[in-house]
């Protein structure tokens, strides 16, 4: 069984469509693959929490934004502490009231907007805007995107 095992082991390290896949290289930048569906991908920002701050990364392809949500890893501090996802600083989401959620709450984005197209180049952005108090927790925000 040993040798069986190492053999397997051995056949998936040499193949080859598998080993670019898992680099990444068969496909190129913005492949879609319509007849076996696409590869989405996670991107994720934390912020640090306290006053008004907006957190972002580039992107280096064309994609579109699919979900995004925003975990809190504290309190929710004040009501009126929202968060928004932005594409290059407009506005992706409605502002999501996170003041009232406790410590690990989710808050999903309900309704994508326009801008939900993200060009290569592009900022992803999250706009934490605290109600006065500087009591904004930390964020951990994810968008789920696919390529266009």
């Amino acid at each position: 069984q040993h040798l069986c095992l190492t053999h397997k082991v051995m056949f998936m390290a040499q193949n080859r469509k598998l080993q670019k896949l898992l680099d990444s290289n068969m496909l190129g930048e913005g492949t879609i693959l319509t007849s076996k569906g696409i590869l989405p991908m996670l991107y994720n920002i934390v912020t640090e929490g306290g006053a008004t701050e907006t957190a972002s990364l580039t992107v280096d392809r064309a994609m579109t934004i699919v979900d995004a949500w925003v975990v809190l890893l504290d309190d929710g501090g004040a009501n009126g502490n929202v968060v928004q996802i932005k594409n290059a600083g407009v506005a992706v989401s409605e502002a999501l009231v996170v003041g009232t959620f406790s410590a690990n709450g989710l808050a999903r984005v309900a309704q994508l907007g326009t801008a939900k197209n993200v060009a290569a180049g592009a900022a992803l952005q999250a706009t934490a805007t605290d109600a006065g108090s500087d009591d904004m927790p930390p964020l951990s925000i994810f968008f789920l995107c696919v390529p266009q």
